[in-house]
């Protein structure tokens, strides 16, 4: 009887600790089923989120994003020759300024662009003040870049000059046009955006003329 007894306790034991057992292992297997799901759903959050970024990007670049603007100095401001430099002068815009209020004309920013290229790789150069302007340039722009941005080209021929750079961002591309609008670097200036580099960076171009004569328009 006793025999029988201390069997039955037995079986009561293992069948208790494999009870107990089974239901670790369940709630460990609906733990990680949960530990899984929560994952998914903040990676499908962070998704989102980026996508939002992008969005708002995007909307924001499209409606403030200037297409193309000339900047010229204000006529009370005194315009004084130097071989220095492309020119003096205060470009009329201040840090609060909507660039879009600048873009010249009506004329088609690509027909714009394409027109100051062709007058720039058309003109001869001028060898001794084209490298003094472009150090000036290069030696202005310098301080003004962002951590990410940079310097891509400086070129000077006979009565413009040209630089190329990347822009971090929107906010980097406004403060870095403010700056060199502002510098008396030139009489009169042209810039737009010619890009985007794989990384989200905007290509920024810009003109300066070297006399009050300012760059060419489009006919």
């Amino acid at each position: 009887m006793r025999f029988h007894v201390l069997v039955f306790a037995v079986v009561i034991i293992v069948a208790a600790v494999a009870s107990h057992l089974w239901q670790q292992r369940s709630m460990a297997s609906e733990t990680s089923a949960l530990k899984q799901s929560i994952a998914a759903l903040e990676s499908a959050r962070a998704e989102d989120s980026r996508r939002v970024e992008q969005l708002r990007r995007e909307d924001l670049r499209a409606r403030t994003m200037p297409a193309a603007a000339i900047v010229t100095p204000r006529e009370s401001d005194p315009v004084t020759e130097t071989d220095a430099a492309p020119g003096t002068g205060e470009g009329h815009m201040d840090s609060n300024t909507d660039l879009k209020s600048t873009t010249p004309g009506s004329a088609p920013v690509e027909l714009v662009l394409s027109n100051l290229e062709s007058t720039f790789e058309g003109e001869a150069l001028d060898g001794q003040w084209a490298s003094r302007a472009a150090a000036a340039i290069q030696n202005t722009a310098s301080p003004a870049l962002g951590d990410r941005s940079q310097i891509k080209s400086v070129e000077c021929r006979a009565s413009m000059c040209r630089l190329e750079s990347i822009q971090q961002d929107l906010e980097h591309y406004r403060k870095f046009v403010f700056e060199m609008t502002h510098s008396g670097v030139s009489k009169e200036t042209f810039f737009t955006q010619t890009g985007e580099t794989e990384d989200g960076r905007l290509v920024l171009t810009m003109y300066f003329s070297r006399d009050a004569a300012g760059l060419p328009r489009v006919e």
